[in-house]
């Protein structure tokens, strides 16, 4: 039963996954596919690691049912990394917590065709019930090997919480990214690198964000950037109390 079941692609082996740990080690380092941050930054996405991210607006502040994730710049970053990097071409993205579900609508309306096509057929999404078992799901797909890029809602988790994901990424290559509400941005967490996505008036048709580097180890910050939602027409700013970094 269990060879027919392997046969026809029903069963996926762990073990022929691309994201075995000496193929990934070459890209362990990952661009955002925002030219201006990429090209200020010498490192701004590692595997073996997380990353947080906060969208911060009028409406994700006022109240714990309305917060989001910064839906158009993370989509970029994963279309980004799933296009300009082999190892991630084949695999899965693995979306835990409702809360940071992208929607097929909304990818194929920001993404060309073809290319939200690929995300949605790499797509699974997982709904745990509490934050204890979003956080047991994330670290069983991170030793797994089960997906090439984890996403995850991390609201409500604790120091403690953010030490067992990170133990659980330094044994792993997936690039992991923890969407977090605004105000749990002064909680203390062992994440790598911690942005803010904020929303800034534009004189164009096209959205304008502000987004901030808050803290990476081994770099100085914050760093913050203004782009345009193409992602193509992009600007940048120093931080108001801090020279940005070369």
């Amino acid at each position: 039963m269990l060879s027919t079941l392997l046969s026809n692609g029903s069963v996926w082996l762990a073990k022929n996954s691309s994201l075995e740990k000496g193929q990934c080690q070459a890209s362990s380092k990952l661009t955002l596919g925002i030219s201006p941050i990429d090209e200020e930054l010498p490192i701004n996405l590692s595997t073996g690691c997380f990353h947080e991210w906060t969208l911060q607006n009028k409406a994700t502040s006022k109240g714990k049912n309305l917060w989001q994730p910064p839906f158009c710049v993370l989509l970029t970053v994963i279309s980004h990394v799933v296009a300009h990097n082999p190892i991630f071409k084949n695999s899965i993205i693995a979306w835990v917590g409702d809360r940071c579900w992208l929607t097929p609508s909304f990818i194929t309306s920001t993404l060309p065709l073809d290319t939200s096509c690929k995300i949605l057929n790499k797509s699974i999404y997982l709904n745990p019930p509490t934050k204890a078992k979003r956080l047991w799901a994330a670290i069983e797909i991170l030793r797994s090997h089960l997906a090439s890029i984890l996403v995850l809602d991390g609201s409500g988790f604790n120091f403690n919480s953010t030490r067992r994901l990170h133990l659980a990424t330094t044994k792993a290559t997936n690039l992991c990214l923890v969407m977090r509400p605004p105000w749990e941005l002064n909680c203390h967490s062992v994440a790598q690198t911690r942005w803010r996505v904020s929303p800034l008036p534009s004189e164009k048709t096209n959205s304008k964000w502000c987004v901030e580097l808050l803290r990476c180890k081994g770099i100085a910050s914050p760093l913050t950037w203004a782009i345009y939602t193409d992602l193509i027409s992009s600007s940048k700013k120093p931080h108001d109390t801090h020279d940005t970094y070369t």
